[in-house]
């Protein structure tokens, strides 16, 4: 499904660890269709019957406040769940808390296939900026799950995810709920984990702003190789997204321009760190 609703390329790194790159340039038809089909799912849970408009309102009102830095990640965040979900991931959490409008807190995505569990950290920037970049941004999201799997981090995210995936709307089978009771217990012994132990998605979104530019992906795949050493894991997924601009999703969700910042579609320098 991957390759008729993404632009996508996979490059097998090593056996266990893949790069997938995306380019989003436009919404069309088939792009359109697949979020309207998938949004109720992703926000609320496979079982969540409410309409999409009420939850399109949902969303809505949380980009609404929200800063450009805020509605880029979050934007980001969401087309992450949209493409594993393209690629037969099951979705083990909700994108939208259950007790408010936000985004999820803990992990950015806990995920199932082929008996298999997936740990997502999806980070994102703005091109105009001068130190994103891909690979930045994919060194930054394996810390972020380092950090919440070793215990640095103050949260247990994995009650969090056991919470999500215990919601009747997500209904995850017994064996995902008993995986996550069993890691929040070690978190709060204070036994933790390094990432070697698990199957993880760091996740790097560049949005451009307005203006379409090709990246190169094979200097991506390089950049990537070189941090692959300083990584640990069981099996490995490196997901880069560029998107042309947050206005398509915006636009998607009817979310007016904030005047109080720099809009997508300013014509500032392209930032050149690929």
């Amino acid at each position: 499904m991957s390759e008729s609703i993404f632009n996508t390329q996979i490059i097998a790194i090593d056996k266990n660890a893949e790069l997938h790159y995306i380019d989003i340039k436009e919404f069309d038809k088939k792009m359109v269709d697949f979020i309207n089909e998938s949004f109720v799912s992703i926000c609320r849970g496979h079982k969540n019957k409410t309409s999409i408009e009420i939850i399109k309102k949902v969303a809505h009102g949380y980009f609404l406040g929200k800063d450009e830095r805020g509605r880029n990640g979050t934007t980001a965040e969401f087309f992450m769940h949209l493409y594993l979900r393209s690629i037969n991931y099951r979705q083990e959490c909700m994108f939208l808390n259950m007790e408010d409008a936000s985004p999820k807190k803990g992990f950015d995505g806990f995920y199932s296939r082929d008996n298999e569990e997936w740990i997502l950290d999806s980070k994102s920037g703005n091109a105009r900026s001068e130190n994103v970049s891909h690979s930045d941004k994919i060194s930054e999201a394996y810390k972020s799950l380092k950090k919440q799997l070793n215990g640095e981090a103050k949260n247990d995210p994995w009650q969090n995810a056991y919470q999500h995936a215990n919601s009747k709307d997500v209904d995850s089978k017994e064996t995902i709920l008993s995986i996550l009771q069993s890691f929040s217990d070690d978190f709060v012994l204070k036994k933790y984990h390094s990432p070697e132990s698990f199957n993880i998605i760091p996740a790097a979104t560049v949005f451009l702003n307005g203006d379409w530019e090709d990246y190169d992906v094979n200097d991506i795949h390089k950049k990537v190789l070189k941090l692959i050493p300083k990584f640990s894991y069981k099996k490995l997924m490196i997901i880069c997204c560029t998107k042309k601009s947050l206005d398509l999703f915006m636009d998607f969700l009817g979310v007016p321009k904030r005047e109080d910042s720099n809009e997508q579609q300013a014509k500032s320098p392209v930032n050149k760190r690929k």
